[in-house]
């Protein structure tokens, strides 16, 4: 491999959207105009074999598109070529980047970085989503190394030595064309070995960091990347046992399997064998925010990790064990459940007290609810968004306390680009707010309406958020015409019109923020802390309900 670094930005789009009248629903009022491509259209990069090369493809714009693409021409696959991406998003600007690690001739050919979002119709009333799409055309050129200078003979031999002299150089130049071919097979076996793997120069940012990279505005999902490793949470690898037949939890690209680390019971995430590197780099990068996150009672606290063997696309990352996810815990204790607001909807803790250490009550959910904010209002101080709060990413320990895990915004960020390029669902719409749904725009004021499903799914006992409805460009407009959740089964009035529809405002600012939720629900909390430890008993009834760490 050539070792020089050929760094290029290709293109820039402009990416805003047009409105022909101001419309209140718009955040900030921000003037909108069409999509436009600005430059860098059609150029053509001559490479030679062997050579490293990160091409990138930047859109800027209020809000952002939701997602740039890198796609050839010819549609054969990216990564079967040896071809990655990885993205970075902030408020205003997308960027898509294509890494060659090793320019191959089969990487020859037309490339294109495609922009998909949704745009509003300027004279239209309602919110009519249209698929806006720009494309920017790159060609690759593709070379041979340079060949190795070989002496030319003397072509007017005078004597017998003119044959021998020939063959001499015809050997050597065997010699050297057979030890050349070696090592390229070699170096390709190796490549091969290790496709899943981070390159020499992955491992070292992520060790060193890079701040030149930084943003001074940017939230940590953004800059920790850049941020140099803390070595003190690389744990001793003979100390972690990883119990392979007893997983936690399993997506299409991680699984979460039980372990132990020294004495302690541990989660222990990692990579599923043969996944695309992009999600290592997402968990790297999600081990990082933990570190930057740091110790907090409601957050799932990270232990460590072991990340020595990175160039062969090995890594565990370590947390806390915890008993059970409050999805699974509100679904098994909802027939039990003792609801203390009365008709009038005044809460009672007199109710059901005789019951409190065998069934779920309305202070449990007040309790759990405050925790919750409290966590998030921290996260919020550290300028990290989680992007997918919601039940089954709350996790209980064995005394009931909720913490807060899964901080893989950078993986879910990939997970939503994949979905706007192939017109899939987004996972957690369940969940997004309505700028997430049109822009993909992620922010701590997102996470509060976020937050607000959450508390439904506590005061439901567990239901599944807007029953009856399935994804549709069509639930977008719904929910900027006014679309909410009802009030849940175990609310009453005021929790559900002060609080939870106040998460639900259409303009972010002007939500509910995490310290008046702690506020509100630290109200309520109070006379269980006078309860000599009552507040967490009824929990403990849990403690053989199967963790659910939240894998890729």
């Amino acid at each position: 491999m050539l070792l020089d670094t050929i760094l290029v930005t290709v293109g820039t789009l402009l990416v805003v959207f047009v409105s022909g009248q101001q419309d209140e629903r718009v955040e900030d009022d921000q003037s909108i105009v069409t999509p436009q491509l600005v430059e860098e259209d059609g150029r053509t990069f001559p490479l030679e074999v062997g050579r490293y090369i990160i091409i990138n493809c930047t859109a800027v714009g209020r809000p952002p598109p939701a997602g740039l693409f890198w796609e050839r021409s010819d549609g054969k696959n990216l990564k079967s070529l040896g071809i990655v991406t990885e993205g970075f998003r902030n408020e205003t600007t997308v960027r898509r980047s294509m890494i060659i690690n090793s320019t191959q001739e089969r990487m020859q050919g037309q490339y294109i970085c495609l922009s998909s979002t949704f745009a509003i119709v300027s004279d239209s009333s309602s919110f009519s989503p249209q698929r806006r799409r720009l494309d920017m055309r790159i060609r690759i050129e593709v070379g041979p190394p340079p060949s190795p200078t070989i002496p030319a003979v003397n072509d007017v031999a005078k004597s017998r030595g003119e044959l021998s002299t020939g063959a001499t150089v015809a050997t050597v130049v065997t010699v050297v064309l057979v030890t050349l071919l070696g090592v390229c097979a070699c170096t390709e076996l190796h490549r091969r070995k290790n496709r899943n793997g981070l390159s020499k120069r992955d491992v070292e940012l992520f060790l060193k960091g890079n701040p030149d990279g930084v943003v001074k505005t940017g939230f940590a999902h953004e800059n920790v990347s850049f941020q140099p490793y803390d070595s003190s949470y690389e744990l001793e690898e003979d100390n972690l046992k990883i119990d392979k037949d007893n997983i936690l939890g399993a997506g299409s690209f991680g699984v979460v399997y039980r372990g132990r680390y020294k004495a302690d019971a541990v989660a222990i995430k990692t990579i599923k064998p043969g996944s695309d590197k992009t999600y290592l780099r997402a968990l790297l990068i999600e081990l990082k925010v933990m570190i930057h996150i740091g110790r907090h009672p409601f957050i799932n606290q990270l232990v460590g990790a072991t990340s020595k063997d990175l160039r062969r696309g090995l890594l565990n990352v370590v947390v806390e064990l915890c008993s059970s996810n409050l999805e699974s815990y509100l679904r098994q204790n909802r027939y039990t459940f003792i609801n203390q607001f009365d008709v009038k909807g005044i809460l009672d803790p007199r109710t059901g007290e005789e019951h409190s250490n065998e069934c779920l009550r309305t202070l449990d959910l007040m309790r759990m609810a405050y925790q919750i904010a409290d966590g998030m209002e921290y996260l919020g101080s550290r300028n990290v968004i989680h992007g997918d709060l919601a039940a089954r990413n709350i996790l209980l320990s064995e005394d009931g306390t909720a913490k807060i895990t899964d901080f893989g915004l950078a993986r879910q960020m990939y997970d939503y680009a994949n979905y706007v390029k192939r017109n899939q669902e987004p996972l957690p719409w369940r969940w997004m707010s309505i700028e997430g749904l049109k822009y993909l725009s992620f922010s701590p004021m997102s996470d509060v309406w976020s937050y607000g499903v959450l508390l439904w799914e506590l005061f439901t006992c567990g239901d599944v958020p807007y029953p009856g409805e399935s994804w549709t460009t069509q639930f977008v407009e719904k929910l900027i015409q006014g679309l909410r959740l009802t009030r849940p089964k175990y609310s009453n009035k005021q929790l559900y019109s002060q609080i939870m529809v106040n998460c639900w405002n259409p303009t972010p600012k002007n939500r509910i923020t995490f310290s008046q939720l702690k506020s509100y629900f630290g109200e309520y909390t109070k006379y269980q802390e006078q309860q000599s430890g009552q507040s967490s008993s009824s929990a403990r009834r849990f403690l053989g309900v199967v963790h659910s760490e939240t894998p890729f």
